[in-house]
């Protein structure tokens, strides 16, 4: 049930409320149903879907479980993006200081072996 935005559906904002759900599915209704729409080839899947999303929407029982697992999702993909964000962030300043590290180490190299060359020591 949660890998589906039934608030999309109906693109109805999060908060709405059962009259502006209502509404909205019955606007869309008309818009998508195939008897409505017969050249339409996707208008079966379409109701289909506003059915699915009306069907929990339209419930408050089930729009609560619905937003409950729906903020238990949000959570847990906020949380994971944080991680992921956290270790790129680490990754990318570990990898950036190893190579001006090289860096340094190659120029000194370079400098310490000019020198030398210079004074004929080599």
């Amino acid at each position: 049930m949660i890998n589906k935005d039934f608030y999309g559906c109906l693109k109805v904002s999060r908060d709405a409320t059962q009259e502006n759900i209502k509404a909205a599915y019955k606007k869309l209704v008309k818009q998508y149903h195939s008897d409505l729409n017969p050249k339409d080839a996707n208008a079966d899947k379409n109701m289909q879907a506003l059915n699915e999303a009306y069907e929990i929407l339209g419930d408050s029982e089930k729009k609560a479980k619905y937003d409950e697992e729906l903020k238990k999702k949000n959570a847990t993909n906020i949380n994971q993006q944080d991680i992921n964000r956290a270790y790129n962030t680490k990754t990318k300043f570990n990898w950036q200081m190893a190579a001006s590290i090289i860096f340094i180490i190659g120029i000194v190299t370079f400098l310490i072996f000019s020198s030398n060359k210079s004074k004929g020591q080599i």
